[in-house]
């Protein structure tokens, strides 16, 4: 069954060259004849309805038709042959005749048959819902759990049963006709495939043709939630024309369409009611691209953290509960909670990120150029806060990177922090963007790093998306004070107010969250980016010694001698923490976030700490501390490298660690 098409161009070219005189004439092979033997069926092929106006489907682009040297198999439920077309009669009927060596049928038996031939049942009673393809680098997808159906219409599989040797072939599946549109402008856009997923219910793979109705019944093991059409299995499209799909007749629940260009940008069609398909029935979609953009969620990448580019782009994530699939319901809009950039600014209006807006069931912002960190929130129709994401804005020029080491491979830099190590620019004075974000144990969502003793031009403010801000910040810029709330609380209410620190002297923020990060799978309130997680104690434990964690100073000035942070060690490898501090249960004011020699050691006792939670429920940190005891002097400094247990309610920073496969 061949797809017909009128073709001038060749006719045109034959007359030009019978001007020219021929060189060569290229020897053509002869066909390979195929006898057959007596037995024979006949066939026709039933019209594909229109679901819309119940008309034969009869595109000319996709015009069918049986053709001589067409096969198919036919089972008489003990023996499968194949058959060739020998024949087709003016009206369209077939004549299959059966190959010769084949096993001629039982003359009195239930009839079953399918076309293509790839699509008869294998020796376990299996068929193949069309044949698979490779995507365009030569790959058979299975990793991604994503198949890669063919577009031509004539490979969507048919079957057929009778008790006699008249056959009547119908699709076992429903057939699909996608035309994409776009806006004026974007015409060049090359669209490289378009996916198809459908939550739970099966889309594409092995099935087994059912008694009487045509409709291959899942095969659990094998089967895919996502496929993907590419139009005639072409590499990109310029022009984009009309792309077909064969789905299994069935009702889904949910089903979205996803056309993705070769520059990896996405846009969402997500049908929002249960759909029924109905097999050997024809349905048209238009889906008009007008809102592509990058998905940091694409192929379920969904976490609480997304890590992003400074640069202007537009990107979206799918809204749901962090690293699960469960999607956020009710939502009624979106908004920037705070932003927060590298230095202290009065105008983040239209930095960090912008234009966010929610539309089916993806949350869309553009970014800048202006690194930083932003969080983002869902909304419902009353203004509550539904869940919230931290978008991670990096300069590119210094990605994040992965580091193995102690047995395990962790990122280069706390969350939250822009950069990696010290002295990153050559600036003292951003060596504070090393520290990264703090949080409360359990807890999504981040609170804005340190400020540095005598330089308030670095202090991280949180600013909403009017550029109000929302901590309080010292002049002198050794403490921040973000929005507080009295403890405990709930571990819903924590969710309903992200940019609240929960205050509770000597006590948790909440009794019930010893779940929120603890376990051998990522919870849903885990804050690392896809593919990491909070790491384990045990992770730490082995190397974090003091032979393995040491303290590294420098000169801030000619005269005055700072504490950077700490090195951990092992492997050949090695890791920077920087002198991060904490946030105090009792105000979320920081604590031991400096420590240099024109400290006042003479009177206080003077600590610089480096503390990383881990995901144990009793709590527990690893950290590095720098410090001067009482009436000592500042040669006089110690460390101490150590783990212990806290309350959640204190704030500290969170070194993610890359989840093993």
């Amino acid at each position: 069954m061949k797809k017909f098409l009128l073709i001038v161009l060749a006719a045109a070219l034959a007359a030009v060259s019978c001007n020219k005189e021929v060189e060569a004439v290229e020897e053509i092979p002869a066909p390979v004849v195929i006898n057959h033997g007596s037995q024979t069926f006949t066939a026709v092929r039933e019209a594909i309805i229109d679901n819309a106006t119940k008309a034969v489907f009869n595109d000319d682009e996709m015009r069918l038709d049986w053709e001589i040297g067409d096969s198919v198999a036919i089972s008489d439920g003990n023996v499968m042959s194949i058959f060739d077309v020998v024949e087709v009669s003016a009206d369209g009927v077939a004549t299959f005749a059966i190959r010769e060596n084949e096993t001629e049928l039982s003359g009195n038996a239930t009839y079953k048959a399918w076309y293509p031939v790839s699509f008869a049942p294998d020796a376990n009673g299996k068929c193949n819902l069309a044949k698979q393809v490779k995507n365009d680098n030569g790959e058979t997808p299975e990793g991604k759990k994503i198949n890669y159906a063919p577009s031509i219409y004539s490979q969507n599989p048919m079957y057929a049963e009778s008790t006699t040797k008249e056959l009547s072939f119908k699709n076992t599946c429903a057939l699909i006709k996608i035309s994409l549109v776009l806006p004026e402008g974007t015409a060049d856009t090359a669209f490289s495939q378009i996916v198809i997923e459908s939550g739970e219910s099966q889309v594409y793979g092995p099935g087994t043709v059912e008694n009487n109705t045509y409709v291959p019944s899942a095969d659990d093991a094998s089967q895919f939630v996502r496929c993907a059409v590419v139009n005639s299995n072409a590499k990109w499209h310029s022009v984009v024309n009309t792309y077909y799909i064969a789905l299994p007749a069935q009702t889904y629940e949910s089903l979205v369409f996803m056309p993705q260009t070769n520059t990896k940008l996405v846009q969402y069609f997500p049908i929002g009611k249960p759909l029924t398909l109905e097999r050997n029935t024809y349905y048209t979609l238009n889906l008009t691209c007008d809102d592509l953009r990058t998905d940091l969620s694409i192929n379920h990448s969904y976490a609480n953290c997304y890590v992003t580019k400074a640069a202007e782009g537009q990107m979206m994530f799918k809204a749901t509960k962090g690293p699960s699939d469960e999607p956020v319901e009710g939502i009624d809009h979106v908004g920037v909670v705070w932003k927060a950039q590298a230095y202290s600014t009065t105008d983040l209006k239209n930095k960090v990120v912008k234009n966010i807006y929610y539309k089916r069931g993806m949350i869309c912002f553009d970014t800048t150029n202006n690194q930083g960190n932003a969080l983002i929130a869902a909304y419902d129709s009353e203004g509550k806060v539904l869940w919230s994401w931290h978008i991670w804005n990096l300069n590119s020029a210094r990605p994040l990177t992965d580091i193995a080491l102690g047995g395990h491979t962790f990122l280069d830099r706390n969350i939250g922090a822009l950069y990696s190590d010290k002295y990153a620019s050559g600036d003292y004075e951003t060596s504070v963007l090393t520290a990264g974000y703090f949080f409360q144990w359990g807890r999504k969502d981040p609170f804005p790093g340190r400020g540095q003793e005598g330089s308030a031009s670095v202090i991280i403010k949180m600013l909403d998306d009017n550029n109000a801000c929302l901590n309080d910040v010292a002049d002198d810029g050794r403490a921040t004070n973000p929005m507080t709330v009295a403890g405990p609380v709930t571990v819903q209410a924590a969710i309903e107010n992200p940019a609240k620190f929960i205050t509770c002297a000597g006590g948790h923020w909440t009794e019930d969250a010893d779940g929120t990060w603890a376990g051998d799978s990522k919870t849903i309130y885990d804050p690392c980016p896809f593919g990491y997680r909070v790491p384990a104690l045990a992770d730490f434990s082995d190397a974090w010694t003091t032979d393995n964690v040491t303290p590294y100073e420098s000169l801030k000035s000619a005269t005055d001698t700072s504490v950077h942070g700490f090195y951990w060690q092992a492997d050949g490898a090695k890791l920077f923490f920087p002198i991060t501090g904490q946030l105090s249960n009792t105000a979320g004011k920081l604590a031991g976030g400096y420590i240099g020699s024109n400290s006042n050691a003479a009177s206080a006792a003077v600590q610089g700490y480096s503390r990383i939670w881990t995901r144990e429920t009793s709590h527990t940190f690893v950290d590095g501390v720098r410090q001067i005891a009482k009436g000592k002097a500042w040669e006089d400094r110690a460390s101490v490298i150590r783990t212990a247990s806290s309350l959640n309610s204190y704030g500290m920073a969170v070194r993610c660690e890359k989840i093993e496969e």
